[in-house]
């Protein structure tokens, strides 16, 4: 009896283990202090404020690279702010600092 709670400890250790590698769904991470911005920036330092645009096409850029997709973009001035979209459901909103670069989750 004893041998036999041992193998099962062990088969439920290996299969808890194991069990996010086996996962086909990708969790998602909010993308908080992201970077996006066009080629030649660093981290926060754009050079030159992104335009509405470029700023749209940045954010569909970065999230469709991570199997996502983003909608109802809304303009406030120097910030985009939009959905993040898994399938139909609606899994984070973000704003994005068009002289910066930056993106954070607003949800």
């Amino acid at each position: 009896m004893y041998m036999f709670k041992k193998i099962l400890f062990i088969l439920a250790i290996t299969f808890f283990s194991l069990a996010p590698l086996l996962s086909s769904a990708q969790e998602w991470k909010s993308p908080y202090g992201v970077c996006c911005v066009l080629e030649g920036g660093e981290y926060g330092i754009c050079p030159k404020p992104l335009n509405h645009e470029q700023a749209r096409r940045v954010l569909k850029a970065y999230f469709e690279r991570h199997g996502l997709r983003i909608n109802n973009f809304t303009d406030k001035g120097r910030f985009i702010e939009a959905d993040v979209f898994r399938g139909n459901e609606l899994i984070d909103k973000v704003l994005l600092d068009r002289k910066t670069g930056r993106m954070r989750s607003i949800q």
